[in-house]
């Protein structure tokens, strides 16, 4: 009776083992630092890679990157730290980048006047990169001359809005007075 106990016992032993071994890989698998951080670290670096360093090389942008807790930086820096200026280029950078992953066929940019001339010109240049993208890129313009002429370098069109009119440029009706 003793050794049939004993051996049930050794039998009971190694099961629980190999149970506990099982649960142990789960665990790792489930850990912070598992299978799960594994692939999210993957994916920041080939998104990083494939979206946002295309989109700021095309705008002449310092790199936005995610790094591999989520945080957002520009060029290294943190987001909280950047001017409302680069912080709107981080925004736009993003916006774009998720509209291309996710194969989205409009962004909107609205409050565009942040950015000075480079930054507007580097924002241009970058939705021209995306074929597969329309944009409506809005801004406040004090002076109708200062708003760019899209259409005079192929990329897109651009209004005048008044008194909730618009007028495509160089349609407004104070220049037909003059012609």
């Amino acid at each position: 009776k003793k050794d049939k106990a004993m051996i049930e016992a050794a039998q009971q032993c190694a099961r629980l083992h190999n149970l506990i071994q099982a649960n142990q890989k789960i665990v790792d698998v489930l850990a912070p630092e598992g299978l799960r951080r594994q692939k999210l670290v993957r994916a920041l670096a080939k998104f990083n890679q494939k979206f946002l360093a295309v989109l700021c090389q095309e705008a002449s942008y310092p790199a936005v990157t995610l790094d591999n807790e989520l945080e957002v930086l520009y060029g290294g820096r943190r987001y909280f730290l950047l001017s409302d200026s680069e912080k709107y280029r981080v925004k736009a950078v993003l916006q774009l980048a998720i509209a291309l992953y996710d194969k989205s066929p409009l962004v909107i940019l609205d409050g565009a006047d942040i950015l000075d001339a480079g930054g507007r010109n580097g924002l241009f240049s970058m939705a021209q990169s995306c074929d597969s993208v329309s944009f409506l890129i809005c801004m406040t313009m004090a002076d109708r001359k200062k708003v760019p002429h899209l259409d005079a370098v192929g990329i897109g069109n651009a209004y005048w809005i008044e008194d909730g009119i618009a007028y495509p440029l160089g349609t407004y009706p104070e220049n037909e007075k003059a012609a």
